[in-house]
């Protein structure tokens, strides 16, 4: 007669009638169990054998199915706060491209921006609010995939990536202070304001070109440089700032660019907060 093996209290029953009683679950889930009908009963599995052998091989299948339970658990919860972070690196991206289009917008220079038009072109599939924006609520990037998430990104990053090509490009013409203005979406007035900056930034951006890290991080760098300008920070912060990554790309300084990256980004909320109370 097959005898009852429990797997969760390591013991043996006669029979599903003394397992029964003895673990109070229904006879017929047990057997539902033992038909494989069901994967267990009462938090219990249950495995009929003839040989002890089997109770072994019962017990290393059941051991095994848990370590796998266990590992699916810990990737989830991964997957989760990988995919939170993306989600809010992507609402960040979209609040500073939100503001890039407002300042646009008001200086009356959008429509002589294709490389921003095309950068707002893709609220048409994520999404636009009453102004024209990105919705950038998280309930919204919530409703699209991982993947589309992450190709969004990667349209943006090569889109604002452009926007560092046409001014590396451009940066050994004569320029006047309205070109300034129209390349980064500001006011004539605005970009009197950093007028003795940009040959510095044409400098950084001729030393990056030769530096492999700077490939990378290109699209990154100039987002910062021209968020800063469009969000009015101070000369003097974004002149400091600029040097800082010159030195990183030249090897004048022992300092990582990520270092840079972080100290740069305590002096962002500073004015980001002024911005914000002005406008």
């Amino acid at each position: 007669m097959a005898k009852l093996f429990v797997i969760e209290e390591n013991k043996v029953f006669k029979s599903v009638a003394e397992a029964s009683r003895a673990l109070g679950v229904d006879a017929s889930n047990i057997n539902k169990v033992l038909k494989g009908k069901r994967a267990s009963a009462g938090g219990y599995h249950f495995v009929g054998f003839e040989q002890n052998a089997d109770i072994e091989r019962a017990r290393a299948r059941y051991e095994e199915a848990i370590r796998e339970k266990t590992k699916q658990k810990i990737l989830t919860k991964a997957e989760r706060k990988g995919r939170q972070t993306l989600i809010d690196a992507v609402h960040d991206r979209l609040v500073d491209i939100n503001k890039r289009f407002r300042n646009a917008k008001k200086a009356d220079l959008y429509k002589q921006d294709p490389i921003l038009q095309r950068m707002m072109s893709h609220t048409d599939y994520f999404g636009a609010n009453k102004l024209g924006g990105y919705d950038t609520s998280k309930s919204n990037l919530r409703t699209y995939t991982t993947e589309e998430l992450n190709n969004l990104m990667n349209m943006l990053s090569q889109e604002q990536g452009e926007y560092s090509k046409s001014l590396y490009d451009n940066m050994s013409r004569h320029r006047n202070i309205a070109t300034y203005a129209l390349q980064f979406g500001i006011t004539v007035p605005q970009a009197e304001k950093y007028f003795y900056i940009y040959p510095v930034l044409f400098e950084l951006l001729n030393v990056a070109k030769q530096n492999t890290e700077y490939k990378t991080s290109d699209p990154v760098i100039y987002a910062e440089i021209y968020d800063a300008i469009q969000g009015e920070a101070d000369p003097d912060d974004l002149l400091d700032f600029i040097l800082d990554l010159k030195n990183v790309y030249t090897g004048n300084t022992s300092e990582a660019l990520d270092n840079v990256l972080e100290k740069w980004s305590t002096k962002k909320e500073e004015w980001q907060e002024r911005w914000e109370e002005v406008h």
